[in-house]
């Protein structure tokens, strides 16, 4: 296994030594526990999902018992539909916005659509 993620870390090296080339992290470590649920909400208006099915998962999101309005239920199947749905109805904010990490920088505006699809 170290073998292939040296590897994998020379890969990615290599290739973003070329014009143009960019390298992006990602952190989901507690991803679901990071989401706001209005946003979940807003991302199932979004998509239209049928009134009867976006109560019924609202039920499901309010009748969590805690102090914290963010979290998806982890371990259920919809979570993460549920998840996604919420980042979705933020995306176009996130596309204009550059974003910086102690490690990289950049701005998913300048990406190409190829690149964002990845």
């Amino acid at each position: 296994m170290t073998n292939a993620k040296a590897v994998g870390i020379r890969r990615a090296h290599d290739a973003t030594q070329s014009a143009g080339a960019q390298a992006v992290s990602i952190d989901i470590a507690n991803a679901f526990n990071s989401i706001p649920r209005d946003e979940i909400l807003n991302g199932l208006d979004i998509a239209q999902v049928p009134r009867t099915m976006r109560n019924y998962i609202a039920s499901f999101l309010q009748l969590r018992h805690g102090l914290h309005l963010h979290e998806v239920p982890q371990g259920d199947p919809l979570s993460m539909l549920l998840y996604c749905l919420g980042h979705s109805s933020r995306r176009s904010e996130v596309i204009s916005r550059p974003y910086s990490h102690t490690r990289t920088t950049f701005s998913l505006s300048t990406m190409t659509p190829r690149m964002r699809m990845r």
